[in-house]
């Protein structure tokens, strides 16, 4: 099953990255049709289309769905609807009904296979579904396109940290960790992004059992983002099995020690 941190899914895949305007960390400019075998492929997102994708984050999913049917009525063309199915996509995910989020990306990809924004989130959806081999597929398929992208390194890192693959997913999550933080000094990232890599990170060195390389990595998560349940519960368990009950005792009195399930809904927003 999918550990508990994942996390970002409402900041690497319900917003995109850091832009509404764009779907995925590709290039803007556009892939011929020979790469992508079936019409050229723009990775940003049309203009109509980023405004109907940010009606996602007011919860309204059905909404959003009725406006992109109306958009591919009027507009579908077969250059903009690999673009539709992946806004259609994008709702479903937030619902976490994947099987429905895979049918549009695969939709999608089956008319530009070079649209990279769906292969990530196909890669989402597989990992939320327990399938684990193509969700790792399909993020390193990204990452061959774009490698500078962290939260597709971070994605990766878990997928092969649930199969065991521990020296793998260190490169990745690790590398993760190094854009996050070349990110944040560069201004384009918050702290949030950055405590979340440093998050997964921390979850590498609990399995492998190194607990204070774990509770220095979570502490400095938790001092970027001091609100964030899910790095606080998993901070306060680390202190616990290394005996230091009273700093356990002070993270449960700032707020922390959210039970699980508070701790997975945390982790999801």
């Amino acid at each position: 099953m999918p550990s508990l941190v994942v996390f970002w899914l409402a900041a690497a895949c319900g917003c995109g990255g850091d832009s509404n305007a764009r779907a995925g960390a590709g290039s803007e400019s556009a892939v011929t049709s020979s790469d992508a075998g079936v019409v050229d492929v723009r990775q940003e997102l049309l203009p109509e289309l980023q405004a109907i994708r940010a009606t996602i984050g007011e919860g309204h999913y059905g909404n959003t769905r009725s406006q992109v049917f109306h958009y591919l009525k009027r507009e579908g063309r077969e250059g903009n609807r690999y673009q539709g199915h992946f806004v259609l996509g994008d709702t479903y995910l937030q619902e976490h009904r994947y099987e429905l989020a895979r049918g549009h990306f695969e939709q999608s990809l089956e008319i530009a296979p070079g649209f990279l924004a769906s292969r990530k989130h196909l890669g989402y959806c597989a990992y939320y579904m327990g399938e684990l081999d193509q969700a790792r597929d399909a993020f390193e398929r990204y990452l061959t396109d774009e490698p500078g992208d962290g939260e597709a390194h971070g994605a990766l890192g878990l997928a092969l940290l649930d199969a065991d693959r521990l020296d793998e997913a260190e490169a990745h999550l690790r590398r993760s960790a190094e854009i996050a933080r070349e990110r944040r000094k560069a201004g384009t990232i918050g702290p949030r992004a950055l405590a979340r890599a440093l998050t997964r990170q921390g979850d590498l060195h609990t399995r492998r059992g190194e607990l204070e390389r774990a509770r220095r990595t979570f502490e400095e998560a938790l001092d970027l983002w001091p609100e964030h349940y899910e790095v606080q519960y998993k901070l306060q368990r680390t202190l616990v099995r290394l005996g230091d009950l009273e700093a356990a005792g002070r993270v449960v009195q700032d707020g922390a020690g959210a039970p699980h399930d508070e701790a997975r809904k945390a982790a999801l927003r």
